[in-house]
């Protein structure tokens, strides 16, 4: 069973920034597309699937 949130929670007595760090650094994943890779997807979005499927098992032997 999931859980399930209350209509409101009391957070009176609370302290605020309890677990901030100045000194953490984040680091966030960058999932930018390359240019070949929108190309590539370019070229796929305009054949059928039996030609996109011929496509990837030819690239398999370059592998």
């Amino acid at each position: 069973m999931g859980f399930i949130m209350k209509d409101e929670y009391d957070f009176s007595n609370t302290e605020r920034g309890k677990f901030y760090r100045a000194d953490t650094k984040i680091n966030i994943p960058n999932y930018k597309e390359t240019k070949q890779d929108q190309s590539e997807a370019t070229a796929f979005s305009n054949h059928s699937a039996n030609t996109i499927v011929e496509c990837l098992d030819d690239k398999e032997g370059d592998v």
